[in-house]
């Protein structure tokens, strides 16, 4: 079926609604450039302010591919359009879940705190995790990591999509290698090894793995999955920084050097790995 074309010879606005949908469906396949390349044709030829939806998957794929740049210079732009709109609290939670990526906890809380309690009651189930998520990282991060555990408990409760189960995953069995609470790591190993295949629930996945793997005392294994943890996504910066840990636990602090120069600047896993190779190395 041939495409509609408007009058001046540009596609329609039914057709770009409809590529606004089917870039819903690609972000949620886990094909991040490809939803990129198709919102910017698609704001080559009409107005932004006509598809939130689109502004807001954009900015989650580049978020996915940690361009930390493009995504704030999204988020502002929605921000200016959308502020005070029924979609408003969406770009705030996703402004939140930024600023738990690089690692500004006390602003990411600030900004789901100020989303309004009638929005987020409204959320679906993987925007509902997504902000727990964001909330059981700032615990974590601020020191208290019972109410991470509780909050990431419930974001799994409600994730839908396997990249938010398997980024949640993650979180968890990272804290707790901390006690290594070994039956708890056994069932996080189980849940991320029956996510899909997506490249970086993949990484996830392997990482959590690894994790499970170091916890249970089998070293060389643990870094073998956490090295195929990176092959599987190449902007994965939990990953990344789980393996580079492994890595200074070995005294292969030159190669933690290499991997930390792969990750993206201005992340919080980059610079945990960042402090963890100026400390031991």
């Amino acid at each position: 079926m041939m495409p509609v074309v408007s009058a001046d010879g540009g596609e329609s606005f039914s057709d770009a609604k409809l590529h606004e949908a089917q870039a819903v469906i690609r972000l949620e396949e886990e094909e991040f450039e490809a939803v990129i390349l198709t919102g910017k044709k698609l704001f080559a030829l009409h107005d932004r302010a006509s598809f939130p939806e689109m502004q807001l998957t954009m900015i989650r794929a580049y978020l996915e591919l940690e361009d930390i740049y493009e995504c704030r210079k999204l988020l502002f732009e929605f921000h200016s359009l959308f502020a005070g709109s029924r979609q408003a609290a969406y770009g705030i939670l996703l402004e939140a879940l930024l600023k738990s990526v690089t690692g500004d906890f006390a602003g990411a809380l600030k900004a789901i705190n100020a989303i309004p309690e009638s929005r987020a009651a409204s959320f679906g189930g993987d925007d509902t995790a997504l902000s727990l998520l964001v909330t059981g990282r700032c615990h974590a991060a601020l020191g208290n990591p019972q109410q991470a555990r509780q909050d990431w408990m419930r974001a799994l409760e409600y994730a839908k999509l396997p990249l938010v189960k398997a980024s949640v995953l993650s979180e968890q069995a990272l804290l707790d290698a901390v006690d290594s609470r070994r039956e708890a790591m056994e069932s996080w190993v189980a849940a991320a090894s029956a996510l899909g295949k997506g490249g970086k629930t993949a990484a996830y996945a392997g990482m959590v793995r690894s994790i499970g793997l170091f916890v249970a005392e089998r070293m060389e294994d643990a870094v073998q999955a956490a090295m195929e943890a990176c092959d599987a996504f190449p902007r994965c910066g939990p990953a990344f920084a789980w393996y580079g840990h492994l890595l200074c636990v070995k005294g292969r602090f030159a190669e933690a050097q290499t991997l930390l120069e792969k990750m993206t600047p201005g992340t919080a896993a980059g610079n945990r790995l960042m402090e963890e190779i100026t400390s031991f190395g």
